[in-house]
């Protein structure tokens, strides 16, 4: 063979092997990049058009965040400034398009407000599940007031009294300007709180324990927080069956729910519509539970466009403030609802707010001052007992330190005599049965002769101490003999999902044996 020949055949075969080579690698680089193509958008229409890459962009009044691609998506669920994905999501959509504030009937994208966050840096975290797994997303972006907006100022806080107040003035509670401020004394001078009982079927207390027909009554159950969602917050709930298949899957051993009745899942094409509320609560007493009805988000999860409650809405935008998806301020809100249902005895409870803290802003890194979150809990549960005196009334405290629960504070707080329960939310301490900050809470409400419950505990399977769900059944009877040995009257597990439970999340789904050791207490 010629040299020239062989030379032509060595140049055929490696003219063919690069052929083949490329045949093959292409298409897989092709999936990657499909795969890890996610990306936030920002629009200033609802038709999304002319949108820009959310990273890094700087937003001002309403705006249209969508995910892209939205094939192949089956759920992605978005949480604003919670880059841990460890609060109460801000939406969740099941379809496509994807909208970070929903998708309208027609197709088109929910306006986000800016206005309703502070100027500054903020992030969006979207967990992203399709066919393939799930892909957890986080976009940093800044917002600016837009031309001609003024920042809200903060009304001056002053102390008034509560339409029920106690004989003895309330005194007035010492400023705490930051996280390690000396605690504020106890109001010793206050006379423990003269609650009337409760009429027949309505949850009471007695002293530290909570009652029910003459009797104690010690709860469990879980946190169903879109049980009130049409699509909304979450899958839909509340409409149709998947609220009476919640409560068949966990079964009669749980006496208690917790959910959001956020004045946002009381709309309907700009009107007021009770029919979810209506059906949450019929639903409910066909199942004998009773309802712990949550008024208002602090992070604005579910809550319209309201955003996270900074100290200047506590100091008096509450009376005043309204946001895309409420008709009227929070404190007509709450008149509203209260008046609606006072004489439900389905519901156990009114909580004001959703793991209230007291910061100038969610970022911020000291406290505001104590006396604001105080005297809106004195002003807010006092309009209640004034319009419902057969239902108990709780803040809504994570209970752990956070701003205006700091040392002495938390007791301060829980003082006020229209605030008849106490609360605490249990994260983080997965192998601790009795954590040392509830050790105190508990301590606190009992010189205060009040009950307290835990209103959220929750473990995911994939922490460090939970490896299977057996282990986080065992975690959470540990917590249940422990807790109620030291005196709490209610322990509620975050949380409820119809789906089965996910290793990668706090919630529980039908079957998972965190539901025989629920239903053992």
């Amino acid at each position: 063979m010629s040299l020239q020949t062989l030379m032509h055949d060595r140049v055929l075969r490696l003219l063919a092997l690069a052929a083949l080579t490329s045949a093959l690698i292409v298409p897989i680089a092709a999936n990657l990049v499909a795969g890890s193509s996610f990306t936030l958008m920002s629009s200033t229409s609802p038709s999304r058009s002319n949108a820009v890459n959310l990273s890094g962009a700087t937003l001002t009044g309403n705006v249209y965040i969508f995910l892209t691609p939205s094939s192949g998506v089956t759920t992605a669920t978005y949480y604003l400034d919670n880059v841990d994905a460890d609060h109460t999501p801000f939406h969740v959509e099941h379809s496509a398009p994807v909208d970070f504030a929903g998708t309208a009937t027609d197709g088109s994208a929910k306006p986000w407000n800016t206005a309703t966050v502070a100027t500054g840096a903020h992030t969006i975290t979207v967990k992203i599940v399709t066919g393939s797994g799930t892909t957890t997303l986080t976009t940093s972006f800044s917002t600016a007031l837009a031309v001609g907006d003024q920042p809200t100022p903060s009304p001056t806080p002053v102390v008034k009294p509560t339409p029920t107040a106690a004989p003895t003035a309330t005194p007035a509670p010492v400023v705490t300007p930051a996280p390690t401020a000396v605690p504020t004394p106890a109001p010793t001078a206050r006379p423990a709180p003269v609650v009337p009982p409760n009429p027949a079927g309505f949850v009471g207390a007695s002293g530290t324990n909570f009652t029910l027909g003459g009797s104690t009554f010690r709860f469990t159950g879980f946190n169903i927080y879109q049980a009130n969602s049409r699509s909304n917050c979450s899958y839909t709930m509340g409409t149709g069956s998947a609220l009476d298949t919640a409560l068949n899957g966990i079964g009669p051993g749980a006496e208690v729910f917790r959910a959001w009745f956020y004045q946002s899942e009381a709309v309907t094409n700009g009107a007021r519509d009770w029919s979810a509320f209506d059906h949450t609560l019929a639903v409910a007493k066909a199942h004998g539970k009773k309802v712990i009805v949550t008024l208002a988000d602090q992070w604005g999860s579910c809550d319209g466009s309201s955003g996270y409650k900074t100290d200047s809405w506590y100091a008096g935008g509450y009376k005043t403030a309204t946001y895309s998806g409420w008709l009227v301020p929070y404190r007509t809100w709450v008149s509203q609802i209260v008046a609606r249902y006072a004489n439900d005895p389905t519901i156990a409870m009114w909580q004001l707010m959703n793991e209230a803290e007291i910061k100038t802003a969610k970022s911020a890194t000291s406290c505001a001052p104590t006396s604001d979150l105080y005297n809106f809990a004195a002003d807010v549960s006092g309009l209640v007992r004034s319009i419902d005196s057969n239902h108990l009334v709780n803040l809504g405290t994570m209970g752990a330190g956070q701003c205006g629960a700091q040392g002495g504070d938390y007791k301060l707080i829980q003082s006020i005599p229209t605030l008849t329960v106490c609360e605490y939310h249990d994260y983080g301490h997965e192998t601790t049965a009795l954590p040392p900050n509830l050790a105190n809470d508990i301590a606190a409400c009992k010189s205060l002769n009040k009950p307290i419950f835990v209103g959220e505990s929750g473990i995911q399977v994939t922490s460090a101490a939970s490896s299977s769900f057996s282990n986080r059944a065992a975690l959470f009877d540990a917590k249940c003999t422990a807790m109620f040995k030291a005196g709490l009257g209610g322990f509620l597990v975050w949380s409820w999902n119809n789906a089965p439970s996910s290793p990668a999340s706090w919630q529980v789904g039908a079957s998972d044996p965190a539901l025989k050791v629920i239903d053992s207490y």
